[in-house]
């Protein structure tokens, strides 16, 4: 039910902003590829965003880099699952967040994804998840337990570093790369498995 409105070419990518009703905007541009990606909230006062699975009949497959940062509002953002990819910083100091929910279908988290998102309580990780760059959940100072799925194959630098409510983790076989200081100043962390 989104109504369409071109905002500007940029470098071969068609930049749109999608209308709700209420005539608050959301950002997505076209990928090479077709798809699109989500690049802001535009004027969208909503706090809790469910990502849209198409647009123009074709997938939202990523949620582009910065796409959210700085956002003050966010409580909640449920990503469905054609979104094979969050972008570096997508979500970086977005202080309000609490709830991630991402299905099956996301591929990589990106750097600094969730960075300083201090009050993030709940993030469902998907079973297809395989990689999570450096810094991605640096500073989520509330997080107490986060589950990592089978078949994740990296975890990058300092990725929970400063996640001083983390108690438990475990780890799956299927990890090959553990970043350095991936949960440096952990100091309630004390299972790891």
């Amino acid at each position: 039910s989104f109504r369409v409105l071109v905002h500007e070419l940029q470098a071969l990518a068609l930049d749109v902003r999608m209308l709700d009703e209420d005539g608050n905007e959301v950002e997505v541009t076209m990928n090479e590829d077709g798809t699109y990606s989500v690049i802001g909230i535009g004027t969208c006062p909503d706090t809790e965003i469910v990502v849209p699975r198409m647009y123009k009949g074709k997938a939202i497959t990523a949620i582009g880099n910065s796409a959210f940062k700085y956002n003050q509002k966010i409580t909640s953002i449920k990503i469905p699952s054609n979104v094979t990819s969050i972008g570096n910083l997508a979500f970086y100091q977005c202080e309000s967040l609490k709830e991630v929910t991402i299905a099956d279908g996301l591929i990589s988290i990106g750097y600094w994804a969730f960075y300083d998102c201090e009050i993030l309580e709940i993030i469902t990780l998907p079973s297809t998840l395989k990689s999570i760059d450096y810094s991605a959940f640096y500073n989520c100072a509330t997080l107490k337990s986060i589950n990592l799925p089978d078949g994740l194959t990296s975890l990058g630098a300092s990725v929970f570093a400063y996640c001083v409510a983390l108690e438990s983790i475990s780890i799956p076989n299927s990890v090959t790369e553990l970043g350095a200081s991936a949960f440096y100043c952990c100091r309630v962390l004390t299972n790891i498995t």
